[in-house]
């Protein structure tokens, strides 16, 4: 991740972090994947910083994880950084990267939807795997979504340790909990092969 406790950086003080952060290690096994989770951090990884970066650094700097949820910013990281891993986290974006040359996800969808993401590695049934993570976003990120993802992780499995999240995060009240699972349920989704 960038520096999250400083906002409003300018491309050159996230170049000059990171840069700062691989001449601080030192050893040339070191591999980074760069996190861009602006919503999170507050601070962007431009795709020419991230160019910048495998330039002064190459094979260091092994690719990026893109959780922006604006694919103009992944089509900018694989035009401007053709060798790099390029992953998304925004997984409605997967096959789109895929079609680009992309490498893949790294995806917490994956763990409730494993079907709908693995057939958006099928461009035959791709738009079908879409459309059912795209309904099941629309019901759950009308809720906090951390505290919502580990509740219906908790319902599937049967397991409530999964409805425990780290302050400062609070767990859906049961109210809440009903209606995301009465939601769910009523979407067709009741199980994570369901």
């Amino acid at each position: 991740m960038p520096p999250f406790f400083w906002k409003g950086l300018s491309d050159e003080a996230v170049f000059r972090y990171y840069a700062a952060l691989i001449d601080t290690v030192g050893d040339a096994r070191l591999r980074l994947y760069l996190y861009h989770f602006p919503q999170l951090s507050g601070v962007a990884i431009s795709p020419q910083v991230v160019a910048r970066l495998a330039a002064a650094y190459p094979g260091m700097i092994a690719g990026v994880k893109d959780s922006g949820g604006d694919f103009g910013h992944t089509a900018g990281l694989l035009k401007c950084a053709p060798g790099l891993s390029i992953l998304v986290g925004h997984e409605p974006h997967l096959s789109r990267l895929l079609l680009a040359g992309g490498a893949g996800s790294i995806s917490g969808l994956a763990n409730l939807l494993p079907c709908e993401l693995a057939a958006l590695f099928k461009p035959e049934v791709a738009q079908n795997g879409l459309d059912r993570i795209l309904a099941f976003l629309d019901i759950v990120l009308s809720y906090p979504f951390v505290p919502a993802f580990k509740a219906i992780h908790a319902a599937w499995t049967g397991d409530s340790a999964w409805l425990r999240v780290r302050p400062p995060l609070l767990p859906l009240t049961e109210a809440e909990r009903t209606a995301l699972l009465s939601d769910l349920d009523r979407a067709g989704f009741k199980s994570a092969s369901g």
